[in-house]
């Protein structure tokens, strides 16, 4: 039996950064990222003192799981200044996840929850999706509030009458390639290239939408709850996450082209999106609940804004 090191969770500081980088840089899940681009987590530039840096978990020197904490930005989105809160990480490197060690993600959890409280952060964030997750019961037992989120799931097929009455044509587009892209339609273009998002601009008589999408996995069970193969369930699918929508009821015009053209060129079974995106219309598809829960929060959320991963508030 092997014998793992002593652990203990504390809060992290600067120090910590590069440990954290060495955490998260060989996993699967974050990749294309470069060690360069996962720093710009934690060394950004848009306050001059930075905020604490969340909880590490550690066995001997190493650091083996983490607990991300938010930070609280001001910044203009559609033409309005917001505050805006940046959502969680919390991860634990595999070897330590196992059965041997005490259910080291149950006590991680745990530990996280209480030092939320007891350290004072001023804002955590936890967005948890699956169905058998852990950790928003353990959050949710020791004062975190839950706030209800919802994806819809849409497959190639869906829509297909706004293919005959849509005048809209829908392209891809890159940074060199943007066309009649707004000032600030285009720095969010090149802010997002380098972490594999993709760029489709939909247009017709009256204008553009900008719709931005990065390619994410889910089990299939949460995209097709019915499945009745318990094995296809738990595969893992390919799907493309809408993270912004400029004009919702243009691109809602064209919503099947939309989505035909999205799920071809990134080879996807079907493309999410967050209902609260949508303004006037929204075109129907399967609910995918989400669970995102918050502590220390003392003003209501606006919405989610998953371009930039933060929960936007009232000003």
């Amino acid at each position: 039996m092997v014998t793992l090191p002593p652990m203990r969770i504390r809060p992290a500081d600067a120090a910590d950064v590069d440990k954290m980088l060495d955490l998260l840089e060989p996993e699967e899940f974050v990749q294309p990222l470069t060690r360069a681009h996962l720093r710009r987590l934690f060394d950004y530039e848009w306050a001059t003192t930075k905020i604490n840096f969340g909880i590490v978990l550690e066995a001997g020197e190493s650091v083996v799981g983490m607990a991300a904490t938010v930070y609280s930005p001001a910044r203009r989105i559609d033409g309005r200044d917001v505050v805006t809160l940046n959502s969680g990480t919390l991860f634990i490197r595999p070897r330590y996840r196992a059965r041997r060690t005490g259910d080291v993600v149950t006590r991680f959890s745990e530990e996280v929850a209480r030092a939320v409280v007891a350290l004072g952060f001023p804002v955590f964030v936890f967005s948890a999706r699956g169905p058998n997750d852990v950790v928003p019961k353990i959050l949710a037992d020791v004062g975190f509030e839950e706030i209800c989120s919802e994806d819809l799931f849409y497959t190639a097929g869906s829509h297909l009458r706004t293919w005959l009455r849509a005048p809209g044509r829908v392209a891809s587009i890159s940074s060199r390639r943007g066309g009649a892209l707004t000032a600030e339609q285009l720095r969010i273009v090149r802010d997002h290239e380098p972490y594999g998002c993709r760029f489709y601009v939909v247009r017709d008589a009256g204008g553009h939408a900008l719709i931005v999408t990065k390619r994410r996995r889910y089990r299939a069970e949460m995209l097709w709850p019915s499945m009745p193969v318990d094995r296809l369930r738990r595969r893992y699918m390919p799907v493309s996450d809408v993270l912004h929508v400029s004009d919702p009821d243009r691109a809602v015009r064209s919503w099947g082209r939309v989505i035909a053209r999205i799920c071809r060129e990134e080879r996807t079974a079907g493309v999410t999106c967050c209902r609260s995106f949508f303004d006037t219309v929204v075109p129907a598809g399967r609910s995918i609940p989400q669970k995102i829960l918050v502590c220390g929060l003392n003003f209501p959320v606006r919405f989610v804004d998953k371009l930039y991963s933060e929960f936007v508030l009232l000003p």
